[in-house]
C-alpha cells in the first residue's frame, strides 16, 4: 500500500494538498483531473523525482528510497527519457554505460519489433513511439512499480492492447503497482480499476468509474430551479442550464447518468 499523509507540494501555480490517500497494489490506479490539477506531481512525488514540502509518503511501510532500492520504481513520463538531441541508438549506448547488466542488444531488438527507428533522435519520435520506447525500457527492468504519466490516446488500438497486456502481466504479482496519470476517458475505461479524481488541488473523489458515474449526474432546468445543494459543475445553454449534481448530497432532483467523457468535462467546470 502507498500511503500519502498530510503531504503538501508547491510548484509554480500549483499548491497540492493531500490529507490522506491510499493506493493499493495489484490494481491499475488512475490519477485523474484537468490540466495542472496535480496528476503528474503525485507520480513524481511517489517516484522520488521531486520532494514534498511537508508530510509523509510510505510504500509498503518503507520510505521511497528504501522501496526503490529493494523493489524498484519505473517512472515513464510523457516524453521519452534520455538525451533528446541524440539518436535512439546513442541513447541505448548511454544506458549501457550507466546501468549495470543493461542488455542493450535486447532493447535494440525490442525497439526494432516496436517499429522505432534507431537512427532517429528522441525529439523526432512521435508521441506514440515515445510511449512505446518507455514501455520497452520498462520490460528490461524488474521494477515492482510502474508509473505512467500522460494519456495512451496517442497509441493505435494494437499498441494499446499490447500495453494493456504488459500491465496485466505485471500485475499477476499482486504486490506490484501500476499508477497512471490521465484525464482521458478511454484510458480510464480501458486500463483503470480504481480512480482518484483531483479537483481544486486536492482529492475530490475515490472509487471506480462506475461509482463516479452513479454519484455525479446531470440535472437540467431553469436557473431559478437550480438545486441549492450538491452542485459541482454548471454549463449554461441558451434556454436551459445544466448542472452536475452530487446525488450523495442532494438526491431529490431528477437527474440522468452521463457517459464518462461528458462527466469528466462537467467536473472541470466550477460550481457557479
Amino acid at each position: 500500500m502507498i500511503i500519502i499523509e498530510n503531504v503538501t507540494k508547491k510548484r509554480k501555480n500549483l499548491v497540492l494538498e493531500i490529507d490522506h490517500l491510499e493506493i493499493s497494489q495489484g490494481l491499475v490506479t488512475m490519477i485523474v483531473g484537468k490540466k495542472s490539477s496535480g496528476k503528474s506531481t503525485i507520480l513524481k512525488l511517489i517516484s522520488g523525482a521531486i520532494e514534498f514540502d511537508a508530510g509523509v509518503i510510505k510504500i509498503d511501510d518503507m520510505s521511497i528510497d528504501k522501496y526503490k532500492k529493494y523493489h524498484g520504481i519505473f517512472y515513464a513520463p510523457d516524453k521519452a527519457v534520455g538525451k533528446q538531441n541524440m539518436t535512439v541508438f546513442k541513447n541505448i549506448d548511454l544506458f549501457e554505460d550507466m546501468i549495470p547488466s543493461f542488455d542493450s542488444r535486447k532493447l535494440e531488438r525490442a525497439l526494432k519489433l516496436a517499429d522505432i527507428p534507431p537512427h532517429l533522435k528522441l525529439e523526432a519520435l512521435s508521441k506514440e513511439q515515445q510511449k512505446r520506447y518507455m514501455l520497452e525500457l520498462f520490460k528490461l527492468t524488474n521494477d515492482a512499480m510502474l508509473l505512467i504519466d500522460g494519456s495512451m490516446s496517442c497509441m493505435d488500438e494494437e499498441n494499446k492492447l499490447n500495453a494493456k497486456q504488459l500491465i496485466q502481466t505485471h500485475l499477476i504479482n499482486e504486490s506490484n503497482y501500476v499508477v497512471m496519470a490521465s484525464n482521458n476517458a478511454e484510458d480510464i475505461e480501458m486500463f483503470g480499476d480504481h480512480l482518484i479524481y483531483l479537483k481544486n488541488n486536492e482529492v475530490f473523489f475515490e472509487g471506480t468509474a462506475l461509482e463516479m458515474q452513479e454519484r455525479y449526474q446531470m440535472w437540467q432546468g431553469k436557473e431559478e430551479e437550480l438545486p441549492k445543494l450538491g452542485v459541482v459543475g454548471i454549463r449554461r445553454n441558451k434556454e436551459t442550464l445544466e448542472a452536475l449534481i452530487d446525488t450523495y448530497v442532494f438526491d431529490l432532483a431528477p437527474v440522468e447518468r452521463l457517459e464518462l467523457n461528458d462527466l469528466l468535462n462537467m467536473l472541470e467546470r466550477g460550481s457557479r
